[in-house]
């Protein structure tokens, strides 16, 4: 579900502001309140200022002349483009409906999948993924707990601040080969796209299921690599 319609107060038509401005500016307000609808940004073109002249017209169908003059119509807070009247509160309401039918759909469908596999699963085969099911799911707390030990074992990393702490790490003979940085900037990426809390455990569990990169011995006389290119 999207803002696929424009929702406008028709009292906002007979009010001051939209009476004072231009019939050009009246025009440029309602193609930015569609773009503005489109995009779902609340009214609020962020960083508007650094657009390009062809930007505008591209996207919302205006010139910069007719955005760049005052109007009663919009403002400018920075580099910040401020549309008046956009119906903020039926974007929320579009985005509560939108996330509410996710959730519906996510949660009848692992309904009608594990229904699905009730009725054509014999007695035997549900009770054994039942018992592989809780086996995987003690194995991964296990996991966790012993990984989380490493952590809560020495009291001196909980005094470290984040790049004291990743420092320690990348000293830590365990981690030797891996870009500790690297995969913490990862770990933090895919938290913010999974929902979830980026933590230092967390990443001590990260770090502990990649694989160590392979490293060829070298002669320390000749300096040559078996089986590589000097």
């Amino acid at each position: 579900m999207h803002m696929n319609w424009i929702n406008i107060q028709t009292s906002f038509l007979r009010s001051p502001e939209f009476m004072s401005a231009t019939s050009s500016q009246q025009s440029a307000w309602l193609k930015l309140l569609g773009y503005c609808s489109d995009q779902e940004n609340g009214g609020v073109i962020k960083g508007a200022k650094q657009w390009q002249p062809m930007q505008w017209c591209y996207a919302c169908c205006v010139t910069f002349e007719e955005i760049s003059a005052a109007s009663p119509l919009w403002k400018w807070s920075g580099d910040d483009f401020i549309l008046h009247a956009y119906p903020k509160s039926k974007e929320d309401e579009v985005r509560a409906k939108r996330d509410s039918g996710k959730r519906g759909g996510k949660h009848s469908g692992e309904a009608r999948r594990k229904a699905q596999l009730r009725s054509t699963a014999s007695p035997e085969s549900e009770a054994q993924l039942r018992t592989e099911r809780k086996g995987k799911e003690r194995e991964i707390e296990g996991e966790e707990k012993e990984n989380g030990k490493k952590v809560e074992s020495d009291d001196s990393h909980n005094t470290l601040s984040d790049a004291d702490w990743l420092k320690s790490l990348e000293s830590d003979i365990a981690y030797k080969g891996i870009n500790v940085h690297a995969e913490y900037s990862k770990m933090v990426n895919w938290c913010r796209t999974n929902n979830k809390q980026a933590t230092r455990r967390r990443f001590i569990n990260w770090l502990n299921r990649i694989e160590k990169p392979m490293q060829a011995p070298v002669n320390r006389n000749t300096g040559f690599i078996p089986g590589g290119l000097l």
